[in-house]
């Protein structure tokens, strides 16, 4: 099912995006926990890419598949 994820987004625990069409990350993106992106487009991405995808944000856990 498609996404829409909100430019400057907080989060306080993980955020799974697991099976969703969501294609890119915002800006200013704070996830408090880990971040699951199994199964989207944002698999192809390496670690570097989606980190610059959401600066100045930040995911302060682990960037899962």
């Amino acid at each position: 099912f498609p996404v829409t994820i909100t430019e400057g987004l907080e989060v306080e625990g993980w955020l799974d995006l697991t099976n969703t069409l969501i294609t890119s990350l915002p800006k200013g993106l704070k996830v408090h926990g880990d971040l699951y992106r199994g199964k989207t487009e944002l698999e192809k991405c390496t670690y570097k890419e989606l980190r610059e995808m959401i600066k100045p944000g930040f995911v302060k856990g682990l960037i899962l598949r």
